[in-house]
């Protein structure tokens, strides 16, 4: 049932939505942190990580492409950055689920400043709700 909830794959890898094949995006949202929703086309332009992330002390959402942000997160985590999810809170229609993003940081970051972080092959965990 999750995944049909959750279609994460074509929104990093498809830049037109109208190609989606696992998401109706007429009825694509996506919001961070309670934030002004976006909807399918607005993702597919930005991108996921710019909408994701936006602006942080490290990252710019606002000054990278769709296409140099997959490129700088491909180079920092070489291996892929796994997804997976830890537990089921709730059902349809409202969904929330506890889930995990994972993998070795083994190639270089690069920050809004343009300076390199060099990876040493330490994994990376993050977790979150939705």
């Amino acid at each position: 049932m999750l995944e049909s909830v959750v279609r994460e794959v074509e929104s990093h890898h498809v830049a037109s939505p109208h190609q989606w094949k696992t998401m109706d995006i007429t009825k694509f949202q996506a919001a961070v942190n309670g934030g002004c929703p976006c909807n399918a086309q607005l993702m597919a332009d930005i991108g996921p990580y710019n909408m994701l992330l936006g602006e942080t002390a490290d990252y710019s959402g606002g000054s990278q492409t769709f296409e140099d942000s997959n490129k700088n997160f491909s180079s920092a985590l070489p291996e892929g950055f796994a997804w997976e999810v830890l537990e089921v809170y709730s059902g349809p229609p409202s969904v929330t689920f506890k889930w995990r993003h994972f993998g070795k940081m083994s190639g270089t970051f690069t920050d809004k400043t343009g300076k390199q972080h060099k990876g040493n092959g330490e994994m990376m965990n993050l977790i979150g709700m939705c």
